[in-house]
This record gives structure tokens, C-alpha cells and sequence, in this order.
């Protein structure tokens, strides 16, 4: 699957939370560590877009020649995952991927607050997302305010405001971010004041009342990927597993294994779909391998502005625990 994207997309980079380092597919980067303020900036570099700190010298991308930019750029953020576990997954060794230590970042209480860090380039008290909710200091009755809610918007732009910022120039970027954690989806999205602007930002999280990857704001309305829907895709055998492995299904297609490896390594994998936490796992991926087919079509529509496919897979310390 990670395979699949990384060939329908002309630039990855894949983010590790956990003991983080970033996986990038652009040879014009020479860095091996950077520090975690210039992951934002190093973003707009990989998709060709304007800076997101260009009065601040934060980080010095080799030059890159005048050329055409890639035609999407694919996010994919590991929450519970360090950078050791993330280098053995297929995405790791597709053709120019390179993996980059990132240096410096704050401690934070989860990956909300670390994400927001690195898309920003700013520490907590100046992006304004201490944690996934806290309590402001001085209404100590007030209810908690989450991250991304209504209340709880950040303070700075982050790589996804200045994709969305394309818009300035006559373009019209397609922004579509997707995660079984809605907060997370939200993280990887241009703020509410752009995405309310935009006719396509599009983020999804999933709504245990709806049973479907919905809609959280922005333009569109709806499900991006239902139950049913994953399901079906299951029972269709259109989950998509790196080269050397194999899905095998029960009779009830409700228990998922997944076996083999590259290098003649053996693994082996079941996850029971009745349980909500690996059934969320498998509707990650397949939602993964559904947003390369959004972003062709819209290309072809418009091909001068630069799209974003983000994937925030937010399941698997759900599945350690």
C-alpha cells in the first residue's frame, strides 16, 4: 500500500512521531539531520510551494533548479511509531527515499502538540496547541479546550495554510487530509479561516455516529469511507500489502492475516475486525490507498497547483496497548 502511493505521487514524506524522523522522496535534499522547527519549511521545499518561515534562515535546502513541481505531495504521519520501527516499512525503500533525523523537538504529553510543533516550526506557546485539550489558566471552571475545535485553532500557519495560500496566485490546490483520529486529520489541515475559503479542503476523521470517515470542515459534506464500505473493499481483496506478502481472509471475512516479508523474512499478522481498534487500522490503510485516485482526477483539472494527500495513521499504539 505504502508502495502503491508512493508510485501514483510524485513526492512523499513519510513522519514519525515517536523518537521522530522524516522519510523524504527528493533528491535535491542532502540533509541527514534537521532540526524538528524546520520540518514545516522543509515540506514547502519537497512540494515547490513559497516558504513557510522566508524571513528566517531556520535551514539551508540545497538549491533546487526551476522545474516542474510535483503534481502531489503525499503526508504520511506515524503516530506510536519511532523512526527505527518506520525504516523497515516498504515506504522506507521505495526509489529516493531518504530517512532524516529530526533534532530538537519539545517533549510534548502526545503527537498532537508535537505535530502542530513541527508543521508550524514553532514551539507551544507561540502556535497555541499546548496538548490534544488543557485548561486555560485564567477560566479554571471552564470546560477543556480541545486542539482544532472551534476554540482551540492554531495561532500560526502551517505547511497545509500555505498549500491552501496557493489560492493567491489563481491556483486551486486540492488539500485532503484523512485519520481514524479526527483531531489528528484536523492537524493536517489547512485552519478553519482557510478551509472554509477553499472549494476543495477536505478533512476527514472517523465518527463513530456516522460509521464512516466524515467530513469535519471545509467545503465538502460526507463520508469519504463508510463501514460497508471497508468491508467490502476487504472482502474484494482490494487491500493492498507490499510485494512478497499475502492477505488471507476467514470464511466471515472478519479475520484479516497478513503474511510473508521482503528478504525472506517471515511475518505474520491477523487483525480481528470485530475489534473496533484493528477494524480502524485496516479503514486506515484502505483510505490510504483510496486518495491517489482523488488527487489524479483533480490534477488533470488543474495542473499548476500542488495537492496534498495527508494520512495521519493514528491506530497503531491503540493496537500495542
Amino acid at each position: 500500500m505504502y508502495t502503491k502511493i508512493t508510485v501514483l505521487l510524485l513526492a512523499l514524506v513519510a513522519l514519525s512521531l515517536a523518537e521522530s524522523a522524516i522519510f523524504v522522496q527528493d533528491p535535491t535534499i542532502t540533509n541527514r539531520k534537521i532540526d524538528s522547527s524546520a520540518v514545516g519549511d522543509l515540506l514547502c521545499h519537497v512540494s515547490q510551494v513559497d516558504a513557510l518561515h522566508p524571513d528566517v534562515a531556520r535551514m539551508n535546502f540545497a538549491h533546487r533548479p526551476q522545474g516542474t513541481p510535483p503534481a502531489a505531495t503525499a503526508l504520511l504521519v506515524l503516530d506510536g511509531v519511532d523512526g527505527d520501527e518506520a525504516s523497515v516499512m516498504p515506504f522506507a525503500h521505495a526509489d529516493g527515499v531518504q530517512a532524516i533525523t529530526i533534532e530538537g523537538e519539545d517533549v510534548h504529553s502526545d503527537g498532537i502538540a508535537q505535530l502542530a510543533s513541527m508543521l508550524t516550526g514553532e514551539r507551544p506557546s507561540a502556535h497555541g496547541v499546548p496538548a490534544r485539550e488543557w485548561k486555560e489558566a485564567r477560566r479554571e471552571r471552564s470546560e477543556p479546550v480541545r486542539a482544532y475545535s472551534s476554540a482551540g485553532q492554531p495561532l500560526k500557519a502551517s505547511f497545509a495554510d500555505v498549500v491552501a495560500q496557493q489560492g493567491i496566485h489563481g491556483l486551486s490546490p486540492l488539500i485532503v487530509s484523512v485519520s481514524a483520529d479526527g483531531q489528528l486529520a484536523d492537524a493536517l489541515a489547512p485552519r478553519h479561516d482557510f478551509a472554509l475559503e477553499l472549494e476543495n479542503s477536505f478533512a476527514y476523521g472517523w465518527a463513530d455516529e456516522s460509521n464512516a470517515f466524515w467530513a469535519r470542515h471545509g467545503a465538502n459534506t460526507g463520508a469519504l469511507l463508510t463501514r460497508d464500505d471497508v468491508m467490502a473493499a476487504v472482502r474484494g481483496g482490494e487491500l493492498v500489502v507490499p510485494t512478497g506478502m499475502s492477505v488471507q481472509l476467514s470464511g466471515d471475512a472478519s479475520i484479516v492475516t497478513v503474511s510473508g516479508g521482503p528478504d525472506g523474512r517471515t511475518l505474520s499478522a491477523s487483525f480481528d475486525l470485530s475489534q473496533e481498534e484493528e477494524f480502524l487500522f485496516v479503514a486506515e490503510l484502505l483510505a490510504m490507498a483510496a486518495l491517489p485516485s482523488v488527487v489524479r482526477a483533480h490534477s488533470e483539472r488543474d495542473a499548476a497547483a500542488v495537492h496534498v494527500v495527508a494520512v495521519g495513521v493514528s491506530s497503531v499504539q491503540h493496537l500495542r496497548d
